[in-house]
């Protein structure tokens, strides 16, 4: 279960994309978050870059981007190719689980696939296989 946790939110980093979220980069490669949402209700992407967020407004006399709010993450938009490099570790760990549950799995080599267990809680006399019947 914690491998498919993992599994989703390794899919969530490799596919995210900014724009995507009403967020765009500077030129420090920084996530910015756009505020006004009526911008935002208006569903053009080209309005929320680096570049039209770097006009001046008129009323404050401040680029756009001061009203927006600075991630401290960076988005580096780095090829899918260099990005399922982090799959890696996840398909070594699924071979590992395979291999070692195929191996020392739920049936020792000492008993059979086939044998049948007591049911019963107590524990059989002394000398008496507890498996017979």
């Amino acid at each position: 279960m914690v491998m498919l946790l993992d599994l989703n939110m390794w899919k969530n980093q490799i596919f995210y994309n900014p724009k995507d979220f009403g967020q765009y980069t500077g030129p420090d490669d920084k996530i910015r978050t756009v505020n006004d949402s009526d911008l935002l209700a208006t569903g053009n992407i080209s309005y929320w870059t680096w570049e039209s967020r770097s006009h001046i407004n008129a009323d404050t006399g401040l680029p756009l981007y001061e009203e927006d709010m600075q991630m401290n993450s960076r988005f580096m938009n780095y090829p899918l190719s260099v990005k399922w490099t982090a799959f890696i570790p996840s398909v070594i760990g699924m071979v590992l689980f395979v291999s070692l549950v195929s191996l020392y799995g739920r049936f020792p080599a000492h008993q059979p696939h086939g044998q049948k267990r007591n049911p019963s809680p107590t524990r059989a006399p002394p000398g008496k296989d507890p498996n017979s019947r």
